[in-house]
């Protein structure tokens, strides 16, 4: 009897290590998936290390971190989103695919650098309305006209204004290229002090010339140069009769921040022609427009045949 519980038991045993053995291996599993991501991208992205944590979210996507910083996103749809040690932002898509079995060709590992062009807003001509009160004031003087000045006052005050400057690095492999968009912002801030100058203004009549200050034409507030019946100049001034300039800002302290965001974003391209290129992911497509200059070789962008007004010049092949 004791022999049978004896032999029940090893064939248990048996049985139990055969199962543990049929099991997956989660680990070998895990870092086959690393393999083929990393192998991926070290095809087209400079700087992808060894990866050191993989974190599976239940969502689908997979989480990586490599010995240099980086941090590797892959969606369930297999989009990949990098964001390295020093901040960059880089999206390659699932449509992105690096065949490095064709052959090179001139494109093949040239650089492209250029600057966005910003499409100027146009403002309506309109004067400066401390011009036109300062040119006011010098009529008034001009006619003869009594002009009180008032005690001058001053304002501290902060004025801050941004700038800017947009760059396009282009960079080409065997069937994909890297198009890399830098945004630099200088933000100026200017503290300081505003000097205002007040004049006071009275009715008054020099010659055939009247100082009239009422609501005239539908303007109240307003102070009117008359002559002949006529409005020759007018102002708009404050409700006690008085007209304040700014006369000066006088800066006490300017300090600038400089912000930089780098977005790298992975396209296809495919050769139109001798001199034209089509790049291509899920959401974006250009037409690369290549034309001789007496200096180095430039191209024009184009999307949905409007340029985009970019234009990249060879720095280096």
């Amino acid at each position: 009897m004791k022999i049978n519980y004896f032999i029940g038991a090893v064939l248990c045993c048996v049985i139990m290590v055969a199962c543990q053995n049929n099991e997956p291996n989660k680990t070998d599993e895990g870092n086959k998936t690393n393999t083929e991501i990393t192998n991926q991208l070290s095809d087209m992205v400079d700087g992808i290390g060894r990866i050191v944590s993989t974190k599976n979210l239940n969502d689908g996507s997979i989480v990586m971190t490599d010995d240099k910083g980086n941090t590797i996103n892959k969606d369930k749809d297999g989009n990949i989103t990098i964001v390295t040690e020093t901040g960059e932002t880089i999206t390659i898509d699932n449509s992105i695919y690096e065949d490095t079995s064709i052959s090179k060709d001139k494109w093949y590992h040239s650089t492209w650098k250029g600057r966005v062009y910003h499409e100027l807003i146009i403002v309506p001509n309109k004067e400066d309305p401390q011009k036109y009160k300062r040119t006011f004031i010098d009529y008034l003087k001009n006619y003869g006209f009594n002009i009180q000045n008032l005690p001058s006052y001053t304002v501290d005050s902060t004025k801050t204004h941004q700038n800017s400057v947009d760059y396009i690095n282009l960079h080409f492999n065997y069937t994909t290229c890297s198009w890399q968009h830098t945004d630099s912002v200088t933000e100026t801030t200017e503290t300081g002090t505003y000097t205002y100058t007040k004049y006071r203004m009275t009715e008054q009549q020099v010659g055939d010339y009247k100082l009239v200050i009422k609501n005239y034409g539908g303007y109240e507030n307003h102070a009117y140069i008359i002559h002949n019946d006529s409005a020759l100049y007018h102002c708009p001034i404050d409700a006690d009769s008085t007209l304040t300039i700014e006369s000066e800002f006088s800066i006490s302290n300017r300090t600038e921040k400089l912000t930089t965001s780098v977005n790298t974003t992975y396209f296809n391209y495919r050769r139109v022609n001798d001199t034209q290129i089509a790049l291509i992911n899920n959401s974006t497509s250009y037409l690369l427009n290549e034309k001789n200059s007496s200096n180095m070789p430039e191209m024009d962008v184009y999307q949905d045949r409007k340029s985009q007004s970019i234009y990249l010049k060879l720095v280096s092949l």
